[in-house]
Order: C-alpha cells, then sequence, then structure tokens
C-alpha cells in the first residue's frame, strides 16, 4: 500500500494510482536512479551486475552521473 502519490510536480494534489507488475504491462523503457557516496566508476558495474543478475536479457546503458548534466 502506498499513501498519497505525487508524480513529476509538487503544485497538484495527490492523484489515485494503481501499480502494475511489470510483467502484466511491460514499458519500452525503465529508469533507475541510486543515490550512493561511491564514484561513478566504482559503482556502474556493480549495478550492472545485479541487473543481469536477474535477467541476462535486460541491456543496461547511458550510465551517467547526475552531475552530468
Amino acid at each position: 500500500m502506498v499513501d498519497d502519490v505525487v508524480q513529476n510536480t509538487f503544485d497538484r494534489e495527490a492523484r489515485f494510482v494503481i501499480y502494475v507488475s511489470c510483467a502484466q504491462d511491460p514499458l519500452p523503457n525503465m529508469h533507475l536512479a541510486v543515490r550512493t557516496y561511491a564514484t561513478h566508476a566504482a559503482i556502474v558495474n556493480a549495478i550492472e551486475a545485479q541487473v543481469q543478475g536477474l535477467d541476462r536479457e535486460q541491456p543496461v546503458y547511458q550510465s551517467e552521473n547526475a552531475g552530468d548534466g
């Protein structure tokens, strides 16, 4: 269960949202945000290994840090 959901903006009221499994309604792409004190170079391989460990067919690309713009 999730309480109020606010997406993309904070100047509107929370709205009703239904969460659906990706297996039921697959998206063409997904994003993963990771907050860490490690450097980008130090953590990107570990994240890719974890994703590949879940599903070898999932590509990992366009890795960048928040400072990359």
